[in-house]
């Protein structure tokens, strides 16, 4: 399994970089960082999802990478609770995470979603090749303050 820097969710809802007391990174043969990379980054919107080029948003590491990468789950941000959308929603993150079935890093995922009051949550299952299972939680929104109705 490859080499991922861990990376910790503060009691704000937001991620960090972890470091250990020499100022180094801290590392896992877990694959944590690279399914919150996945989901939560912003992947580039098409042009017939968001027809205004400065409005696609996207990473700008993928020029750099040669790929793009992350999720399109940013779209569903004011989207109305509809099943329509929850089953987007589990498309869009699907989709961020088939490079590492691809790439022979996950043998399967799953990915599940559900409104909540507070915005998405998205659950997903990913059973690498030695057979390790991680199970994460997304909560999309939360701490937007945006009301999803």
């Amino acid at each position: 399994m490859a080499i991922d820097v861990i990376m910790k969710t503060g009691s704000d809802g937001l991620y960090d970089i972890e470091w250990d007391k020499n100022g180094d990174l801290l590392t896992t043969n877990g694959l944590e960082s690279a399914l919150d990379i996945s989901i939560l980054g912003e992947l580039r919107a098409d042009e017939s999802e968001m027809v205004i080029p400065q409005n696609r948003r996207g990473w700008w590491g993928s020029t750099v990478l040669g790929y793009e990468q992350g999720s399109k789950l940013w779209l569903l941000s004011q989207a109305r609770k509809t099943e329509e959308n929850r089953i987007l929603s589990e498309q869009y993150a699907y989709q961020a995470l088939q490079w590492m079935l691809d790439s022979k890093i996950a043998k399967e995922i799953t990915v599940n979603s559900e409104f909540t009051s507070e915005g998405l949550l998205v659950k997903i299952k990913l059973v690498a090749q030695d057979n390790t299972v991680i199970s994460r939680y997304y909560e999309m929104w939360k701490y937007t303050d945006v009301e999803h109705t």
